[in-house]
């Protein structure tokens, strides 16, 4: 068996390991001076909300590149970008569950972007993925008829 502990616990078990070598001293041990151990409260105490705040720019840098793709790349770009940033979610694997699973899981580890995500941040993930899927759709149905999808959509239609 081996012992595991939740990245919670980091900073308690950091703060037991430096009391410990503080109190009974180590030529080969150095502990943290009062001041480091501070700043890494403050910076644990910060994390989710740090933690929030990167997923989401990689959300928003996610749907920046898709549309930008989706206006001046190929369209095999687009397709390996969405799979790429939204693994499982438009796959063509997804009758078989296992390939499925086992795509998803291949890219996770290969893009840290979307390894080890809770399910909140799984959520919020796949709800910029169908924003990006509704953006190409609705730019595919403006391109093929732009003052049909003007009127379905309720807005004037300018044409150049």
């Amino acid at each position: 068996m081996k012992p595991t502990f939740l990245l919670g616990h980091t900073l308690e078990l950091l703060t037991l390991w430096n009391d410990h070598y503080r109190n009974h001293p180590d030529p080969d041990v150095s502990t943290l001076s009062r001041a480091q151990e501070e700043r890494l409260r403050r910076v644990t105490l910060r994390a989710d909300e740090q933690q929030e705040m990167y997923r989401s720019i990689i959300n928003t840098c996610f749907e920046v590149d898709i549309h930008w793709s989706l206006w001046h790349g190929s369209s095999e770009t687009f397709w390996l970008k969405m799979q790429t940033y939204f693994p499982g979610q438009f796959s063509d694997q997804s009758d078989d569950p296992d390939a499925l699973a086992a795509e998803v899981e291949r890219l996770s580890q290969m893009h840290t972007y979307n390894y080890d995500l809770s399910e909140e941040e799984r959520h919020d993930t796949r709800g910029t993925g169908l924003r990006c899927a509704k953006f190409a759709y609705d730019a595919a149905k403006y391109m093929e008829d732009p003052a049909a999808y003007c009127a379905q959509v309720g807005v004037p239609c300018i044409l150049p």
